[in-house]
């Protein structure tokens, strides 16, 4: 082959990479971007900020064990101000498996909830949260298409049982994204996840929420790793054309720690 041929060819592969990228990064933000549409002409409308640390034990290439602290917080009733009350407290513990390159399962054999009613009225800041316990499961897959460019899906079940006169619930939840490394320690991601309910206790309804967002990853150094970004949520009331459009600023910090001799 000509070294004209070679060049040629070169420059069509990568075309071919630069226009998939470009579809894909379309496809990923066209719900950010439908989210946003909604939120501008919706009634409803709250502000949280979510933080979550996870303690992160490596037993070996393939199984983790994963121990995670969360607190969120929302804004009070007729104000704007996200750190103003209590949302949630969540304990959960990760076991998982990375089947490489692609796949990683992981299941939560228990995890703890302490839910703050979400205030839409002035009566709300006053109820007490509800305790919750959860058992959940996962499946993720990921592809790399070249270098710095993945895309990921994620599935998950969860079984939920409150300490109130509510039925237990069952609920789904599908995630899809694309990740951009922008250098080996930096990297961006969008995302969306929707939430199904099969059964509903108190509506006809499956949809439960949806999230949308922005996240930025930053890695600190072998073990540190932070996560900071932004998230647009769609939640259902339970009642027809009855949505709650959250603003969500998060950030998450895990720290890795080996349990074998030789990493250590």
């Amino acid at each position: 082959m000509k070294r004209s041929e070679v060049f040629l060819s070169m420059n069509k592969h990568t075309a071919r990479q630069k226009i998939g990228a470009s579809v894909l990064l379309t496809y990923w933000l066209m719900p950010i971007f439908a989210s946003l549409a909604v939120t501008s002409v919706a009634a409803q409308q709250h502000y949280n900020a979510w933080f979550r640390a996870t303690l992160s034990l490596s037993w070996s290439d393939h199984l983790k064990w994963d121990h995670e602290l969360q607190h969120r917080r929302q804004n009070g009733y007729g104000n704007e101000n996200l750190m103003d009350r209590n949302l949630m407290w969540t304990y959960r513990m990760w076991l998982q498996y990375q089947r490489k390159p692609h796949w990683r399962f992981a299941v939560s054999p228990i995890g703890y909830f302490n839910h703050y009613k979400i205030i839409q009225t002035s009566e709300d800041a006053a109820s007490q949260p509800v305790q919750e316990y959860r058992i959940a499961g996962s499946a993720e897959w990921h592809w790399q298409g070249n270098k710095r460019l993945g895309v990921l899906g994620r599935g998950g079940l969860e079984y939920r049982m409150f300490h109130d006169p509510r039925p237990d619930m069952t609920r789904f939840r599908l995630r899809w994204g694309m990740k951009l490394a922008c250098t080996d320690k930096i990297q961006i991601m969008v995302f969306d996840e929707v939430f199904i309910q099969p059964r509903s206790p108190v509506s006809a309804q499956h949809f439960d929420h949806n999230r949308a967002g922005v996240q930025v990853e930053y890695r600190i150094g072998h073990r540190l790793r932070m996560d900071m970004g932004w998230m647009h949520i769609t939640r259902n009331l339970q009642s027809p054309d009855n949505y709650l459009y959250e603003s969500n600023f998060f950030v998450h910090v895990l720290y890795s720690l080996a349990l074998r001799r030789g990493d250590r």
